[in-house]
């Protein structure tokens, strides 16, 4: 038993033993497979990484191909649609908000822009708004008249189905004054009258018969009793509709001497009718008894080849006319003896025939339609000196043949031989009340108040409550020649300016704003050479800078504006005149600009300062200075095109701060800061630029819009507007929040249409920006 129990022993712990042999191999095989699943599973997680990181990566690529896309199609496009470009701004912007989008989506936001009503039954010819603004109709080509409802021009809504009536074009549509009527000529030789009592089911009211040739124009007199027809047949008929059902003839119709009439106007006080005729020819008419016209004077017009549309200003004094590419200016004060406004030059800018004109309500801005396809914008407040207003409105691919002012000033519409009528928005934000280049700005420091100045008229006062919708509150009187710079004090209750002749003038805005104060004779030197170029005044409390051509800046107290204290004076260098001056947000340092290439800055704390010159620039005159809202950095801004940075927290010591900034094309002539430290640059090359002055460098594009050099800048108190006045006779109002901006385009721009979003953006699904 024993030898038993021992072998069974022996082979037992051979079997242990081969079992762990067994079992070490086991773990060891499973060991190396784990090895190799833990592996392989790694090598994958590393092929889905990478092949993740590809996938974003391709996708990064593709997002700024979108991206670099958009912004290439949109600057194709901006000259000739800006709407559909602002579309395309809009839509880069919301898929990646770059500084570029951004720039880009403020200039957009204070530019004309336009919702395209198109129609497929061909050209439009004629286009008129009722009198309140609630209507709008448009002529076509196959004898149809189209109604939308205008009461909103940001969503026009179809009226139905279009009269029908005429067997050809219609060339002519007018409302009358009460909206209750609505004339129509046309080239089958008819005017329709409507009854428009129900917009959606207008009557028929009466046809007219009389002309034997294309009628080309229909106008209303201003009290509605009275409707004038042109036409093709040499006569201009007078009809009276007091009744429209029952029209009737007065007397003989107008004729001169076989002229064919295209174009007639009534004068606002009705006593005046204005013709044009297809030979070249204008002419008023004495119509005060309308069954017996009689001509006043001789035809004053020898367009070439025809006067193909005549208007007047609101208030009668001014008439324009229109030919082939040119448009004319006329004083009909004297309705016997019109006179050109600009010794017989013309306003010209388009480049080919100029089918329409009609006066804006505020009486100064005139609107032209051409055969060119564009529209175009004119300043006619001073109409010896007419300016244009903005780029050309484009966005017709063909002829624009009529235009129309709906009453609220700010919609303009366009009928195009392209089938579409357009609604133009001018922008709130663009002021056009000054007669002459603006040559400055400045906002109060407290309240919503912007003051805008420039040469042959007054000071204005802006009431920017509500900075998208600004109102002008306030004329100021004074000298007699063009302001060139104005400022406010700290608790906004004093305005100071300087004439263009070198006086400094002070208004008291609490009390009669009309009667200025001019400062004591000591601030303004000499009379026969007061020479002050500036004026700034110190946060800290009553204190007045004055700039002063011989080279010394004056320090006065106006804490009582009638009776300034005499100033201390601060010097530069003899003779070397200093052109504007700023103070720092503490009121301890005052720095100016100068001739000689330099800048000065002095410590007003100080009994008796010294200037400290600011050497670096390379033209002879700095033009600006601007300091940041830290008071530690100085900006100075120059004829040699660039913009300098200084560390000036010492003031016996300033320094300056690296490389100066370029990318302006023409001088630079304002700086303003915001709050926030952003900085923001003026020139002579139209344009706007913002810049980020830790980087040091541009903020986006440029912000363009003004048609000539921008004279002034200025940030409103919370940052969030920056007005600029410029020589375009402008001042413009950019909103700095870019959701503003978007909701802008998004109420004015029509979005692109399907076919629109195939041509310039194939590789995605359609999905405007806007939702309307």
């Amino acid at each position: 038993p024993s030898t038993t129990a021992t072998l069974f022993l022996a082979a037992s712990a051979r079997q242990q033993r081969r079992a762990a042999r067994v079992r070490r191999v086991v773990i060891a095989v499973l060991s190396a497979l784990a090895l190799l699943a833990s592996g392989a599973a790694s090598y994958a997680f590393v092929e889905r990484s990478a092949a993740q990181d590809q996938r974003m990566a391709a996708e990064g690529q593709r997002n700024i191909a979108i991206l670099n896309q958009l912004r290439a199609e949109a600057d194709s496009l901006r000259e000739t649609d800006p709407s559909l470009a602002a579309q395309l701004d809009l839509t880069a912007y919301r898929r990646k908000p770059t500084p570029d989008a951004y720039t880009r989506l403020l200039a957009d936001a204070n530019t004309p822009l336009s919702i395209a009503l198109p129609d497929r039954a061909g050209p439009v010819q004629a286009v008129a708004f009722s009198r309140d603004g609630h209507t709008l109709a448009g002529g076509r080509s196959n004898g149809t008249v189209r109604l939308w409802d205008t009461t909103d021009p940001t969503h026009p809504t179809d009226l139905g189905t279009p009269l029908s009536g005429h067997s050809d074009e219609v060339r002519a549509i007018a409302f009358s004054p009460d909206g209750r009527t609505m004339a129509t000529g046309s080239v089958d030789r008819t005017v329709q009258l409507w009854d428009m009592s129900h917009r959606a089911r207008p009557a028929r009211l009466a046809t007219l018969t009389r002309h034997s040739s294309h009628v080309r124009s229909v106008v209303f007199s201003p009290d509605g009793s009275a409707l004038a027809t042109g036409g093709l047949d040499g006569t201009v008929r007078l009809w009276d509709v007091s009744d429209p059902a029952h029209p009737a003839e007065f007397g003989k119709p107008i004729t001169d001497r076989g002229e064919r009439f295209g174009a007639v106007a009534f004068s606002p006080d009705g006593r005046t009718l204005a013709t044009g005729s297809i030979e070249g020819t204008a002419r008023l008419w004495n119509v005060r008894d309308p069954a017996r016209p009689t001509p006043l004077g001789k035809p004053f017009s020898s367009h070439f080849p025809e006067v193909r549309t005549v208007a007047f200003s609101p208030d009668g004094r001014t008439m324009a006319t229109g030919n082939n590419k040119e448009i004319y200016l006329w004083d009909a004060a004297d309705p016997a003896r019109p006179t050109p406004t600009q010794l017989g030059e013309p306003i010209a800018g388009h480049t080919n025939a100029v089918n329409a004109v009609a006066f804006g309500p505020d009486g100064h801005t005139l609107a032209s339609g051409s055969f060119d396809q564009s529209a175009r914008l004119w300043d006619t407040a001073d109409p010896a000196h007419p300016t244009r207003l903005g780029e050309p409105l484009t966005g017709h691919t063909n002829a624009i043949n009529a235009i129309a002012f709906r009453s609220d000033g700010h919609t303009l519409a366009t009928a195009g031989s392209d089938g579409a009528v357009r609604l133009w928005n001018q922008p709130d934000t663009v002021l056009t009340s000054h007669a002459g280049a603006v040559k400055t700005v400045a906002f109060s420091p407290v309240g919503h108040t912007l003051a805008s100045a420039g040469m042959g008229g007054p000071i204005r006062l802006w009431n920017m409550s509500d900075p998208n919708r600004p109102v002008e509150s306030t004329v100021l009187s004074g000298p007699t020649a063009g302001i060139v710079a104005v400022a406010f004090s700290k608790d906004g209750r004093t305005l100071a300016g300087v004439g263009d002749d070198g006086t400094t003038w002070l208004w008291d805005l609490t009390r009669r704003r009309d009667r200025p104060v001019r400062v004591g004779r000591s601030a303004i030197g000499d009379t026969e050479n007061p020479g002050v170029t500036s004026v700034a005044f110190s946060p800290r409390g009553h204190t007045l800078a004055t700039a002063r051509e011989d080279g010394t800046v004056q320090l006065w107290n106006v804490s009582d504006p009638p009776h300034p204290t005499d100033p201390s004076t601060l010097t530069s260098e003899p003779e070397v005149g200093v052109t504007f001056v700023a103070f720092s947000p503490d009121g301890r340092r005052l720095a100016g600009a100068a001739q000689n290439k330099k800048a000065w800055l002095w410590d007003v704390t100080r009994p008796a300062p010294v200037g400290r010159a600011l050497a670096g620039h390379q033209d002879i005159n700095v033009n600006t200075v601007a300091f940041g809202p830290d008071g530690r950095t100085l900006a100075t801004g120059s004829n040699d095109r660039s913009i300098r940075l200084w560390n000036v927290s010492d003031p016996d010591r300033p320094t300056s701060l690296g490389e100066p900034l370029t990318g302006h094309a023409d001088d630079v002539n304002s700086l303003a800061f915001d709050r926030g430290g952003r900085l923001a640059s003026g020139s002579g090359d139209r344009t706007i630029r913002l810049w980020d002055t830790d980087r040091t460098d541009q903020v986006g594009a440029p912000l363009t819009g003004h048609t000539d050099v921008v004279e002034s800048i200025a940030f409103s108190p919370d940052g969030r507007t920056l007005a600029s006045a410029s020589a375009d006779h402008t001042v413009r109002l950019w909103s700095m929040d870019a959701d503003s901006a978007a909701r802008r385009i998004c109420a004015y721009a029509g979005p692109p249409t399907r076919q629109q979003w195939k041509q310039y953006l194939p590789q995605l699904p359609y999905e405007p920006p806007c939702r309307r």
